[in-house]
């Protein structure tokens, strides 16, 4: 088959007059195809410049819905939180029917979650208040010294062998008890040892002791507590966990003004216990072979210590370690650094060779043989600031405690 030759495109023919007039009319094709574009640039031009305004309603409802899940969330949380920082009759340990008898056992010892302190408690520090600044405050000026230097070398070197102890918590405690022995025989202390006179103060120390003892390191230590009926403006510890009470620390006048103050007091003797402290003479005296001694010679070492008990370095570390068991406890760190500025006016007032009070002379010769007051209110004032925790809001004073010798665990004022 042969193609045709290409003659380019056919153009119809126009139609008559009549036939195109008869297909004229109303152009509803255009007009539609107009709107329909008119309203899609509308829609295109809203959601440029309103992104949201087409879901607007459903856009706030949305949001509110995600802000409202989210507060929802956060409350749960608060309300999580609050609830562990609420009062809590759990977070005070249970006192042990054997504090009758001045034992506390730490192992029988347990504190539940919450605050111990309650929030209609009026004797009370409120943690905004408690604040140092250790670098500027009178109590720490010049409290630097070279013998400083010297006497932690000293202590590092005693503390790296009380880290290496070869006396066992069983064997300490059975050197403890047969020290006691020989300290309720020495002369000084003869008949004066849990008299019955004492025994109202020998079972209240007992149980101010028990928030203190949840934190001791060394749980298989028993504290045996003693109070000592004698004038003397003092407290020690000896090995095998017994502490000792003098009649004069307890009752003189600004001596001690709270419970929380001798909490703190009691905190130092029991950290004098769980640090090794007392037992470092005995570890020593094993060393170098030395262990074969009489009672009567346990006795006299014994009774040394209650005069000249440790280092001034052990002192601080003790004093260090009763700031956080206070907190811990919740009670106020703040009474603790207050006794420190009120012996260190006794002291400076004794200084100036103005009238004293009676037992100033005693508290000069209860300070030889550890730091000056105003460096123990200053080391508290540190460790206060560093440990002080952001979760309570109070710590407790217990001025009417202390005055009628019954615990917070019994009653808070």
């Amino acid at each position: 088959m042969y193609a045709r030759a290409s003659r380019g495109p056919v153009i119809p023919a126009p139609p008559p007059k009549a036939a195109r007039a008869a297909k004229k009319g109303f152009p509803w094709g255009i007009a539609i195809g107009l709107v329909v574009a008119a309203g899609t640039i509308v829609a295109i031009l809203a959601l440029v410049v309103f992104p949201d305004s087409g879901d607007s309603k459903g856009g706030k409802k949305s949001k509110r819905k995600d802000k409202t899940a989210q507060e929802d969330d956060d409350g749960s949380k608060s309300k999580s939180k609050s609830k562990k920082d609420e009062y809590s009759a759990a977070a005070e340990p249970a006192i042990p029917p054997s504090v009758s008898d001045g034992r506390v056992d730490p192992k029988e010892l347990s504190r539940g979650e919450g605050r111990a302190v309650k929030p209609d408690a009026k004797e009370v520090d409120l943690a905004n208040t408690i604040s140092y600044s250790a670098d500027s405050d009178p109590y720490c000026k010049d409290q630097a010294r070279f013998t400083d230097i010297l006497k932690e070398v000293g202590y590092n070197i005693d503390r790296e062998l009380r880290s290496t102890s070869t006396i066992s918590e069983a064997e300490e405690m059975t050197i403890g008890d047969a020290a006691f022995q020989e300290v309720t025989n020495a002369k000084e202390f003869r008949g004066k040892i849990d008299t019955p006179a004492m025994a109202e103060y020998r079972r209240y120390i007992a149980e101010l002791a028990v928030p203190l003892l949840v934190s001791v390191e060394r749980k298989n230590m028993v504290y045996k507590f003693h109070t000592i009926d004698d004038p003397t403006m003092n407290a020690f510890a000896i090995p095998g966990g017994h502490i000792f009470f003098f009649r004069g620390i307890l009752e003189k006048p600004r001596r001690i003004e709270n419970e929380a103050q001798l909490a703190g007091v009691l905190a130092h003797e029991i950290n004098h216990v769980d640090k090794r402290h007392t037992i470092a003479i005995f570890e020593h005296l094993k060393r170098i072979g030395a262990t074969s001694r009489t009672g009567e010679e346990i006795g006299r070492i014994v009774v040394a210590m209650a005069r000249h008990p440790f280092s001034t370095t052990q002192e601080d570390e003790a004093d260090t370690m009763a700031v956080k068991f206070l907190i811990n406890a919740e009670y106020s760190p703040k009474q603790f650094v207050t006794m420190w500025q009120t012996w260190a006016e006794l002291e400076n007032k004794g200084r100036r060779n103005q009238p004293v009070d009676p037992l100033e002379a005693e508290l000069e010769g209860l300070l030889a043989t550890h730091s000056r007051p105003e460096r123990r209110a200053c080391n508290a004032m540190r460790v206060t600031m560093l440990d002080k925790k952001a979760e309570v809001e109070r710590y407790y004073v217990g001025s009417t405690n202390y005055k009628q010798r019954t615990t917070r665990a019994r009653r808070q004022y």
